[in-house]
């Protein structure tokens, strides 16, 4: 028995570092995008939405409208493990069950800014709401719009799907500004 508590042991804090490396990788385009951003800001790159004027996604805090229909099944933030060990995790997103093929909606007016796969995350798209503020949406299936589109509040973006995911169709979605995470739920 104590060989097996081991070996899952063993398994599990290595999912964990896994998870960890595939976080870092999201986190990592995120900061590229908002050193570019910053770039642009101090007028070193072009920025061809230089014209436009995005709504303030701060303002819109609470008032958020869901990115699809389904069932919260990962919590933002530290959370223990829920096969009983002491081993906890820090969730910079949630995710949303639901059925494979439900409309994805975007939650504020934006821009996509990456349309890509990562290891974890599956089909990945990552929206710029200007100020610093990204909307990330992961494990889709069909996706609907191309890098550079510029798309507003409730626009259909993909579908749910299950790529990247070990445990079926859901959605895997956060909200990071100011080089940081936020709970969806909350906003």
């Amino acid at each position: 028995l104590l060989k097996e508590i081991k070996e899952t042991q063993t398994a599990f804090l290595s999912l964990l570092k896994r998870k960890k490396r595939e976080r870092e990788q999201l986190t990592a385009l995120i900061d590229q995008l908002e050193r570019a951003r910053r770039r642009q800001r101090s007028g070193d790159v072009s920025n061809d939405y230089a014209q436009i004027d995005f709504d303030d996604i701060t303002k819109a805090k609470c008032k958020l409208p869901w990115p699809v229909k389904g069932k919260i099944i990962t919590k933002y933030g530290r959370q223990r493990d829920p096969g009983g060990s002491k081993t906890y995790i820090n969730n910079t997103d949630i995710e949303i069950q639901s059925k494979l093929g439900t409309p994805v909606k975007s939650i504020f007016t934006g821009v996509i800014r990456v349309i890509t796969y990562l290891p974890g995350y599956g089909n990945t798209l990552i929206v710029d709401h200007g100020k610093g503020y990204y909307s990330v949406y992961s494990h889709l299936d069909e996706i609907y719009v191309q890098k550079d589109d510029f798309i507003n509040t409730g626009d259909v973006l993909a579908t749910v799907g299950d790529s990247g995911s070990f445990s079926g169709a859901k959605l895997q979605f956060g909200i990071y500004g100011s080089q940081d995470s936020y709970n969806p739920e909350k906003w």
